[in-house]
């Protein structure tokens, strides 16, 4: 039997999506993952999965990377993201990874119902305010934040500084040397415009990108 797998932080998120998927006609068994590494482990052996929910709000960095790679690799199995946060740019970025599909904590029960069923049938839902948002960033071009042009593993290291990680443990975190570390550093200082790491920190917290510890 095919699958949904639900990857959220809270038990009540996954609880409340497993009652949406299962009150809808889309007849997939749901699966519940609680953290962003056995998400990877269930995408990587589970040859059955048709829908991916993915909550954005994990603190573990990298759940673009797993949504691109996906994208890429498993192409029937469709993405839709869950972004609780106000403001696009998680659910752009997610979208550009290949997410097929927003869920925003603005939507009505209907709406997410029809989120799931067109997703699942490997569809895009995009809710108005965020399809909104993104044809005024199109029409911006590149006057919006830095960050939103830097690459998914470029984000994730800027996310760690703004954590008060130093090279040594960034370079742990994501099993890289720290030559490769200190590379990614001095590419984000010049993409982002800023002079030194102390620079990095306070943009990763200015634009709420550090997320939780």
């Amino acid at each position: 039997m095919t699958c949904a797998l639900i990857a959220m932080t809270d038990p009540l998120r996954s609880a409340g999506f497993k009652a949406f998927v299962q009150s809808t006609d889309v007849g997939l068994e749901c699966v519940l993952v609680a953290t962003k590494a056995e998400l990877a482990r269930k995408l990587a052996k589970m040859p059955n999965v048709a829908l991916a929910a993915i909550d954005l709000d994990f603190a573990e960095t990298g759940v673009y990377d797993i949504i691109s790679s996906t994208a890429q690799r498993q192409p029937g199995v469709h993405l839709l993201v869950l972004d609780s946060q106000p403001g696009t740019d998680r659910a752009y970025r997610a979208l550009r990874s290949g997410a097929r599909g927003v869920l925003t904590h603005r939507m009505t029960s209907e709406e997410i119902r029809e989120a799931i069923l067109k997703v699942s049938a490997g569809r895009r839902y995009i809710p108005v305010e965020v399809a909104a948002a993104l044809v005024e960033r199109i029409g911006e071009n590149d006057d919006g934040p830095r960050h939103v042009h830097l690459t998914n593993r470029e984000l994730e290291i800027l996310q760690l500084f703004g954590r008060g990680k130093r090279l040594v443990d960034i370079a742990q975190t994501l099993a890289i040397s720290v030559k490769t570390a200190s590379t990614y550093r001095s590419k984000l200082l010049v993409k982002l415009d800023v002079a030194n790491t102390a620079g990095l920190v306070h943009y990763a917290l200015s634009y709420q990108l550090a997320g939780p510890n």
